[in-house]
């Protein structure tokens, strides 16, 4: 599982990690049938009601990765659980932001924290997304980034997330190095 703010590479790292490991699956978050719900989500603007919305979401991805372990296949995807955590709880406000239950949660075997300088992060942004952020969503969660990354710390000192530097380094380095540390992805 890989973590980390808007333009750290999570998906890029993500996908090019399950390419390179034997039976991997790259799994999407949400499938498309399910975005034009999360768009009627969001035209509230009701952090609450995002933020339970991605919380049920993965606790239903578990019907989709659980028969995928149990075949053997490793799964890699983009934010989980820590993401709406770290940024729609203390970021943007949400006043009742629950643990996680992790017996009913799939917990992750590895989850990575992508960490990159600010200034390239911001480079990147605006390559991708141009002068104007992605949705309003990203927009406010841009204006309470230091409360994020604060967030994701807190959960590396728990031992939830593993850090992982990328700043400078390209996509084919980053998955080569994860590679070697972490001894529980297939060859």
């Amino acid at each position: 599982m890989i973590e980390g703010l808007v333009a750290t590479g999570k998906t890029t790292v993500g996908r090019a990690l399950a390419e390179s490991l034997r039976e991997a699956v790259w799994l999407a978050t949400i499938s498309p049938a399910l975005e034009p719900v999360l768009d009627g989500v969001d035209r509230y603007c009701e952090v609450e009601t995002r933020l339970h919305f991605w919380l049920a979401l993965h606790y239903s991805l578990r019907d989709r990765i659980d028969p995928l372990l149990a075949e053997g296949r490793d799964v890699v995807m983009d934010s989980y659980f820590f993401r709406p955590l770290a940024v729609l709880g203390p970021a943007l406000g949400a006043d009742r932001v629950p643990d996680v239950d992790w017996e009913t949660a799939r917990r992750p075997d590895l989850a990575i924290h992508l960490r990159l300088d600010e200034s390239e992060r911001r480079r990147r942004m605006k390559r991708r997304d141009g002068a104007r952020p992605k949705s309003r969503w990203h927009e406010f969660a841009e204006r309470n980034v230091d409360a994020t990354l604060a967030r994701y710390q807190e959960f590396e000192a728990d031992g939830l997330l593993v850090p992982f530097d990328t700043t400078g380094r390209e996509v084919t380095e980053v998955v080569s190095d994860l590679r070697e540390q972490m001894p529980t992805l297939s060859a």
